[in-house]
């Protein structure tokens, strides 16, 4: 019997540093066990999904609400309601170190705010998203686009001529925040300090 234990003892222990393969995406990924190894910073929970959900039910255009009660965005995003937004600063303590993709790469600006906050950053609005239970969901990010956001959301309670912010960072101080202009037909906005107070809507990417 002991010497069965030690067989089985020492198989496990072969399984836990043998490199597996997962797959993803279509693919598959190596996956090697290392003691005391960090993920991945775009791996981090909630930040920037990596294994996208069903796309929603019963909408199809933007500002349609879906049968979950989320906002239909674009062929691959949808918002949380209106009830879900809230006031926060994007970094109380000006954390950051300036974007680290270019204007307008929003997928490199939510992995560069992903790996901040996976070192430690203080993030409240991005992080106010990525812990959001809503909709039946919990996969939520800090849009980039927020334009397109606010274009779904203000007939169902998004604010006129009131910044939101975006995952955007400008710079060490600055991230960007839009507003929707009074008729709300455009958007506007810039470069803010990133201790500022603007409001968070959030968004959840899906497969289309």
């Amino acid at each position: 019997m002991k010497k069965t234990h030690h067989l089985i003892g020492a198989l496990v222990l072969a399984l836990l540093a043998t490199p597996v393969l997962s797959a993803a995406s279509g693919g598959f990924t190596l996956l090697v066990p290392v003691k005391g190894l960090k993920p991945a910073a775009a791996e981090a929970p909630g930040l920037v999904p990596q294994d996208f959900g069903p796309p929603p039910t019963g909408c199809s255009s933007r500002g349609d609400v879906c049968d979950d009660g989320s906002i239909y965005v674009s062929s691959q995003f949808v918002a949380a309601s209106a009830a879900h937004t809230v006031s926060r600063a994007w970094s109380p303590t000006r954390d950051g170190e300036g974007e680290l993709g270019t204007v307008g790469s929003l997928d490199a600006s939510r992995e560069n705010l992903a790996a901040k906050i996976a070192h430690g950053g203080d993030f409240p609005a991005a992080l106010y998203c990525a812990t959001l239970s809503a909709h039946g969901h919990g996969d939520w990010m800090l849009p980039g686009n927020v334009s397109a956001v606010l274009f779904a959301l203000r007939d169902h309670g998004a604010q006129r001529s009131t910044l939101y912010w975006t995952s955007h960072e400008r710079s060490a101080t600055q991230a960007t925040r839009r507003a929707l202009s009074s008729t709300g037909g455009a958007t506007s906005g810039g470069g803010s300090d990133k201790a500022t107070v603007a409001l968070v809507a959030c968004v959840r990417q899906y497969a289309e």
